[in-house]
């Protein structure tokens, strides 16, 4: 027996069942919809990272280098002037002048102005030393503005004084 596709009309319960499976479908729609959002987004953030990397790496083989984080040694020269040298090659990078305060010599009980302020930031208290016994200073806080002290140290060193 042979079959041919012709119309049939549904019944109530046919019609009840397409609707179920309709908004199965149409839900399945939104679902695959959502997540092909997603990963079209997570896809396009990956090829970006990708994209990003590639040009970093034609740019360090254009340019022959590659910046990196290098540890370093910062000293003063000879010749007044702060040095910044490579550890891992001792090559020397960098070199500057020094600043007006870094160039201030420091005189014996005498703070240079940018000492005397970090001094005042931060005051050492006098107190027992390594060696357990009180620290000697005519009763003046270690580190702070002691010139007067200073002062008496000094001409009594040169054999100067009032007499």
């Amino acid at each position: 027996m042979e079959t041919m596709k012709l119309k049939c009309d549904l019944t109530a319960e046919e019609l009840e069942t397409r609707r179920d499976k309709l908004l199965t479908e149409l839900e399945t729609i939104d679902a695959l919809t959502e997540e092909k959002k997603e990963t079209t987004k997570e896809i396009s953030t990956q090829i970006k990272g990708a994209t990003q990397r590639a040009f970093q790496c034609r740019e360090a083989i254009r340019r022959g280098y590659d910046m990196r984080e290098v540890q370093i040694t910062e000293f003063r020269n000879d010749e007044k002037e702060i040095v910044i040298k490579r550890m891992d090659t001792g090559e020397v990078v960098s070199r500057r002048p020094l600043t007006d305060d870094e160039r201030q010599t420091e005189l014996v009980g005498l703070d240079t102005p940018a000492k005397k302020e970090k001094n005042e930031a931060t005051p050492k208290t006098k107190g027992k030393g390594k060696t357990g016994k009180a620290s000697k200073g005519k009763g003046k806080t270690e580190g702070a503005d002691n010139s007067e002290g200073a002062w008496e140290a000094a001409k009594d060193a040169t054999g100067g004084g009032d007499e």
